[in-house]
């Protein structure tokens, strides 16, 4: 039986890549566009794929809209997580269908949409914002998705949960205030994500995946520190740029336009430094007991690139600058370090130039000026 469009149906009213249209059919409505008048009345009862004429001549296709053109189509509040991240972070964090997901800054909804849909029907998204107004926009485009049944939309500041007293959270019990617990995966879209890390690891199951959306650089760099602070490992920071081709016969080439530098990634798994997960308990906000007798003798070639992840369960696979950021790196130099020794420096240019002649060479005397001959 062929898939026919009905009244409430959303359709993608495609003319090319750069002009179409996201609509939600109704029978009375009529979309004016440059092309012509398109009257939602004549799409309903036509089946998916197939075209529509305009008063001009022109027509457009009836294609039924992916999570892709949702995505690119929905009204933003904030900017948007674009659809050339939104595959990776399911794919390198292994989303999938049954998993808790906690999102800490909602958004406009692109990626609490897309996850959404991912973890349907058995799993579920609990996302946070602090901003009633873009929650409001968010709740539209979820809507619109048709994902709003697997999406827990909450007005609340993960930063001011207490995650200090950890009395009520042993044998990985959460703690009262805490909304959330066992999430296999946190994704988090906020200007400071560092601040949210401790809260993030308490709602975290052992080995979950955080993923953190960072416009800058600097910000990428403060919260690669703050994850090894917080007993992340395997960190990798990315950014993807997505190139699209122009494939036509006998003259192909890369396109004109497109979407360059969007933002960066950066992900991280939650583990337990030098502790094991029974002795841990879900506390996980606690920094690590230094013991201090690491062994410098093994490995001497090996300790400056392996500094941070000795005694850490694997912090410094980050692909960031985290090195030396740990107390374990920094509790001992190195073995090497005393017998190193200082090379001479190079002689000095005095004016930028080759360097100086030793005193007394004929180099540094000053030539006598040459004689005029004679008159005859």
């Amino acid at each position: 039986m062929a898939d026919k469009i009905k009244q409430n149906s959303h359709v993608l009213f495609y003319y090319n890549r750069s002009k179409k249209w996201l609509v939600r059919i109704a029978r009375a409505d009529v979309l004016h566009t440059h092309i012509g008048v398109l009257r939602h009345s004549d799409a309903i009862g036509k089946e998916y794929g197939s075209r529509l004429t305009t008063n001009k001549s022109k027509y457009v296709y009836l294609l039924r809209p992916t999570l892709y053109d949702y995505a690119m189509k929905l009204q933003h509040g904030t900017q948007i997580v674009y659809p050339k991240e939104l595959g990776y972070i399911v794919a390198r964090a292994g989303i999938g269908s049954g998993q808790k997901i906690l999102e800490v800054g909602t958004g406009s909804g692109s990626l609490t949409s897309f996850v959404a849909n991912v973890v349907r029907p058995r799993g579920h998204v609990y996302s946070f914002d602090v901003d009633s107004k873009f929650m409001k926009i968010a709740q539209k485009n979820i809507d619109r998705a048709g994902v709003s049944k697997y999406v827990t939309l909450q007005n609340l500041d993960i930063k001011e949960l207490d995650v200090t007293d950890d009395s009520n959270s042993d044998g990985g019990a959460p703690a009262p205030e805490l909304p959330v617990s066992g999430a296999d995966v946190a994704l988090i879209d906020l200007g400071d994500p560092w601040e949210v890390l401790p809260q993030v690891r308490r709602m975290l199951r052992g080995s979950g995946c955080v993923f953190a959306v960072c416009p800058t650089m600097n910000q990428l760099e403060k919260l690669s520190a703050s994850l090894v602070e917080n007993e992340f490992t395997d960190i990798e920071s990315t950014e993807l740029i997505l190139r699209n081709i122009e494939a036509r016969q006998g003259k192909t080439r890369h396109s004109f336009q497109g979407i360059g530098h969007t933002t960066y990634l950066c992900f991280a798994r939650k583990a337990y430094f030098e502790r094991d997960a029974d002795a841990y308990g879900a506390v996980g906000a606690d920094r690590v007991i230094d013991d201090g007798d690491a062994d410098d003798d093994d490995n001497d070639d090996d300790d400056d690139s392996s500094s941070s992840s000795d005694g850490r369960g694997g912090a410094g696979d980050s692909t960031s600058a985290t090195e030396g950021v740990t107390d374990t790196a920094r509790a001992k130099p190195s073995a090497k370090a005393g017998r190193t020794t200082k090379k001479p420096d190079p002689p000095r240019s005095r004016r930028g130039g080759r360097a100086a002649s030793p005193k007394g060479s004929p180099a540094s005397r000053k030539a006598a000026p040459a004689k005029r001959p004679k008159a005859a």
